[in-house]
């Protein structure tokens, strides 16, 4: 067992440890934009709300004749500008840029914070205190919505923390502005010190707002271009993208719905207002009040005085948000925060206590105000992926709840029960009971929805994994945490009992209770296919484990890095299931129809499939038995149509899906393909992409006349000249402007600006100018599925996606890990290689229900066509080896084969201590030799979370057993789970539209990219004389 020892609980890591040095830049950049600007704003913002106590105490009252509950009636009149002042904020926050509308509405209270020096009357100062809060009203909001715009959900609340400290040093300051003014200012050209704060204060706040326009840097979607640059907003956004934030979306009436039903807005509007109204008395000058019913102390004083509790506001703020944040998680410290308040708030209730003891009480309730910056950043993570939503929701909670502050205070805290308030702070103690109980029911329900978002501020997980872990053997692994990792109590407030146990007690402990809670095995079992009784049926499967760590629904993902999945499919009967056709839920065997391919892509678009991904071959498989028979017979991929055909007609009832088809270097010249996909590019409008593969089958070379295939390093070979073609055709031979329709001159297209490509290589001959013009691609997305030495250095070279296949992710690791480091070796930014692993989910409303699904699957299953599949891919004709015999790479007598299939019979796992043919039988006969998971939504999601972590992934190739009942399952159970845990993208707006490039890699990244060796080749960059390949003698 290998132990890393926990980092201390107060380590604070500003950074996730997926951040790249680019981001981290970008990070700190956006930091100094809004950070200081928030505070600053926030400052005076509560500077002006916080004036007309100070003012009150400080000579307004007598100045103006006020006798009753003026005081009160004033904050009313404030809190109606509030909330009226919010409702138009829903609509304007997606249409107006923030850079304009933030500084603007600065600005505007500025003048009207000053225009309240002159007053002479309740009237005359109410309309003015109405417009501050109207004008002040989106403020709050709008700054929540602004964090939400840049940061991912595990980086608002300690901002959040930091802006909301201007609200205490705006209270402070008040108190110290006001404090100055009547000592040293009162009667300086006949004006009252109170007065003279009004005047301060405005010129306090007009300057900042003007500072605004220069430094708040807007949203990714309308940014301020003064302060980010276009690189700045693309690595935003494609970081952003990965949490599964949406920078697009502008409010439809349409989003009302489906904010209006659901439970979760309901719950968040009663936690939002008690907690408003467990803090109304920070607002009602309580303590000012009672300061000055003292009488042994000036009104400079009082004020000056009035400042602890705003000054302990302060640390109370950065302490309760920092803590959740990197701790407690959002119920633990609103808990935490409102019961110092209730305590607070309980003496003060009583009342006849020692003077100390209120002294004490006071400084304890502004604990009541540390809690805004954790609930609204909680609130973003919720509606991350639209930003409608998240807009109207912000804006609407805030209203209301700020409402209902607009008549509990005439209620509870009239002023002519100052500084007593028996009513007030009874009400507030209620509020701050009511609060912790409500918090802690909304929790449940969002445990319940989704258990990735109920910790760390309310959002994912994502600088967390486990205690220990087991090396390599036949227990389940545990994970291990990463360096950089800090202490969390999240770790043990949402475990359950035994785990807490485990927690104190040791990590063997920890280690023994997981093995135990992973849910090792899922049994096969049955009555002996009839085909095979020489194979004995009842054994284990070995279903993907469980690995249950810190909560309830399994491991918590890094960063929330976002899935990617592909609806793995081919156009035959057989795929990787062999035998299901039998099965009348099956519909592979109508794949000849139309229908069925768009009925499919209706469905995988529905979900949200990132692509579907089509597999091809040439030839049938013939090393079973030495014969074609069984293929044949098994129907084992076979027979087969081409994939290409049904394309344009689900691209025609698809907006996103993306169309990933394999076809090969092997069989075709550079110029063929080229026009096919550019075609196929087109007519999707940009959603293809190409898996690259190199022929080795025997009767595929023999069906086009070949007399056997080309040796495998050959191949490689091949196809990296192939593709050097093609992205001549594809970048190089047409310029962006080519085509310029001239109607009075009778011109379509500029042949200047159409290159003749000259190619002579070693394996290609061609002259020619590209015949299709640039599609919105022009290189389609290039996958690729190799990983022998040859297929990795391909691999790294020119895929942007590859497909892998292991039976367990550590074995995958490595390849992945080797693959990245030659793309960085060739300038690519290994990140942006993309690895897929085959996958299939058997997914049932519960764990029971699923697995009674794999029973009646089992009953279909062609445990020959398996071995058929198996023996051509590996060149071993499995037919002659014993069935509990041990195969190894050496029974392969065939050159041609699969290098990375036959070398999984080398490697071992506690999932597959040894490969015979009774293994590989059951193993083929469902999933193809690939992961099976099955379970609830919740035991495969864990499933996928576990292998995109051990592997190191980034998505899946989902096969299927029946289709479409499979990818069905996926669509309406498994994707919600992952939707719900933040770990897979929203649906897009009906709007927008992406290519397949895009969908992997951000909005506007349609092309290549930068680093990728196509790239050289565009029209503007390449030259013929220069890059161009010699004929080999």
């Amino acid at each position: 067992m290998v132990v890393q020892a926990r980092r201390k609980w107060w380590h604070i890591q500003w950074y996730s440890d997926t951040d790249t040095p680019e981001e981290r830049k970008l990070i700190n950049r956006l930091d100094l934009l809004i950070v200081p600007y928030a505070v600053l704003s926030y400052w005076v913002k509560y500077i002006d709300q916080s004036n007309l106590n100070n003012a009150y105490v400080a000579g307004l009252k007598e100045d103006l004749g006020f006798k009753g509950n003026e005081l009160v009636q004033l904050q009313t009149f404030y809190i109606i500008g509030a909330v009226t002042g919010q409702l138009p904020m829903m609509f304007v926050l997606t249409y107006i840029p923030i850079h304009w509308l933030i500084p603007f509405l600065d600005i505007a209270w500025g003048i009207f914070t000053l225009l309240q020096f002159r007053v002479t009357g309740f009237a005359e100062l109410a309309a003015y205190r109405f417009l501050v809060g109207w004008f002040e009203a989106a403020f709050f909001p709008v700054m929540h919505y602004l964090f939400g715009s840049w940061y991912r959900g595990d980086e608002i609340a300690r901002r959040g923390g930091i802006f909301y400290v201007g609200l205490s040093l705006g209270t402070l300051t008040a108190g110290l502005i006001q404090a100055g003014a009547s000592a040293r200012l009162d009667g300086v050209h006949g004006l009252a010190g109170w007065r003279w704060m009004y005047i301060i204060c405005s010129l306090i706040t007009i300057p900042i707002g003007i500072l605004g326009y220069f430094v708040i840097p807007g949203t990714p979607e309308q940014p301020n271009r003064l302060v980010l640059k276009r690189e700045n907003i693309e690595l935003s956004v494609e970081r952003l993208k990965r949490a599964g934030h949406s920078s697009h979306g502008k409010f439809k009436f349409s989003n009302l719905k489906k904010v209006f039903f659901s439970w979760q807005f309901w719950g968040i509007i009663v936690v939002d207002v008690l907690f408003w109204n467990a803090g109304i008395h920070t607002s009602s000058g309580s303590f000012l009040l009672w300061i000055k019913s003292l009488g042994r102390y000036s009104a400079a004083k009082v004020n000056e005085l009035g400042t602890i509790a705003p000054a302990l506001g302060i640390f109370y703020t950065l302490f309760v948000c920092f803590a959740s944040d990197l701790v407690m998680g959002p119920a633990w410290a609103i808990t935490m925060s409102s019961a110092w308040n209730a305590l607070g708030l309980l003496i003060l209730t009583i009342w006849n206590v020692p003077e100390p003891a209120k002294w004490f009480a006071f400084s304890t309730i502004y604990s009541s105000v540390a809690l805004s910056s954790v609930f609204h950043g909680w609130v973003n993570t919720q509606l991350r992926s639209s930003p409608a939503e998240r807009s109207f929701t912000l804006v609407l909670i805030n209203a209301i709840s700020q409402s209902s502050t607009a008549w509990t205070p005439l209620l509870v805290f009239p002023t002519v029960e100052a500084p007593r308030y028996p009513k007030g702070f009874a009400f507030t103690l209620a509020c701050a009971i009511l609060l912790i109980v409500a918090t802690h029911i909304l929790r449940m329900y969002v445990k319940r929805r989704d258990p990735q978002l109920e910790n760390s501020s309310g959002f994912p997980e994502s600088d967390h994994e486990d205690i220990s872990t087991i090396e390599h053997g036949k227990q389940p692994p545990v994970a291990v945490p990463t360096q950089s990792r800090s202490f969390r109590w999240n770790d043990y407030a949402h475990r359950t009992e035994p785990e807490i146990f485990v927690s104190k007690y040791g990590v063997v402990i920890t280690a023994l209770f997981n093995i135990v809670a992973s849910g090792l095995v899922a049994t096969r079992c049955g009555d002996a296919p009839p085909e095979l009784p020489a194979i004995p049926w009842k054994f284990e499967m070995t279903s993907v484990p469980i690995h249950t760590t810190n909560g309830e629904n399994g491991v918590r993902p890094e960063g929330k890095k976002q899935i990617l999945l592909n609806a793995f499919d081919m156009s035959t009967v057989g795929h990787l299931s062999p035998g299901q056709w039998k099965n009348p839920a099956d519909k592979s065997a109508t794949k000849r129809d139309l229908d069925y391919w768009i009925d499919l892509a209706k469905l995988l678009e529905r979900g949200g499939i990132n692509a579907l991904f089509l597999a091809d071959t040439y030839g049938g498989y013939d090393t079973y038995e030495g014969s074609l028979d069984n293929c044949i017979r098994r129907a084992a991929q076979w027979p087969m149509t081409d994939p290409t055909i049904p394309i344009s007609a689900m691209a025609a009832v698809t907006k996103n899906l993306t169309f990933a088809i394999t076809a090969s270097t092997s069989f075709e010249p550079p110029f063929l393909l080229a026009k096919r996909f550019s075609t196929l590019d087109h007519f999707t409008r940009g959603r293809i992409g190409w898996n690259i593969v190199t022929s080795w089958k025997k009767a595929a070379f023999k069906a086009i006349g070949l007399d056997s295939p080309i040796p495998h390093d050959e191949r490689y070979a091949q196809a990296d000249e192939y593709l050097r073609v093609l992205y001549k055709l594809w970048e190089g031979s047409w310029a962006d402007d080519a085509i310029t329709p001239d109607p009075e001159n009778d011109s379509y297209a500029d042949p200047d600006k159409i290159r003749t490509i000259h190619h002579h290589g070693k394996f290609f001959d061609l002259d020619t100018r590209h015949i299709v013009d640039p599609s919105p691609q022009r290189t389609p997305f290039l996958f690729q599925a190799g990983t022998s030495a040859a297929g990795s250095e391909f691999a790294a070279t020119h895929a942007e996606g590859i497909f892998v296949s292991s039976h367990s992710p550590k074995l995958l690791r490595p390849k992945v890990k080797e693959i990245r480091e030659k793309a960085a070796a060739l300038g690519r930014d290994p990140q942006s290689v993309k690895f897929f692993a085959t996958f299939t989910p058997i997914v049932g409303r519960t764990d029971e229900e699923a697995q009674a699904k794999h029973e009646e699957l089992k009953k279909y299953a062609s445990v020959i066509g398996g071995l058929v599949l198996v023996s051509g891919w590996t060149g071993i004709d499995l037919s002659k080896i014993p069935v509990d015999q041990e195969v190894t790479a050496a029974d392969s007598l065939e050159a041609h084969k699969v290098r990375s299939i036959l070398d999984a019979f080398t490697t071992t796992s506690e999932h597959v201590p040894k490969w015979t043919p009774r293994v590989i039988a059951e193993r083929a006969a469902i999933g193809g030799l690939g992961p099976v998971s099955v379970g609830s939504p919740q035991k495969v999601a864990d499933d996928l979370e576990y292998w995109i972590r051990e592997g190191d992934l980034d998505g899946f190739n989902l096969g299927y057993v029946t289709t479409p009942g499979t990818f069905e399952d996926v669509v309406d159970l498994l994707i919600p789970e992952l939707r719900r845990r933040g770990i897979y993208p929203e649906a897009p707006a009906d709007d927008v539209a992406f290519t397949a490039r895009e969908k992997v890699y951000g909005q506007g990244q349609k092309g290549l990219r930068a680093d990728h060796p196509g790239s050289s080749y565009k029209y503007d960059v390449y030259k013929e004389e220069d890059a161009s390949l010699k004929r080999a003698d």
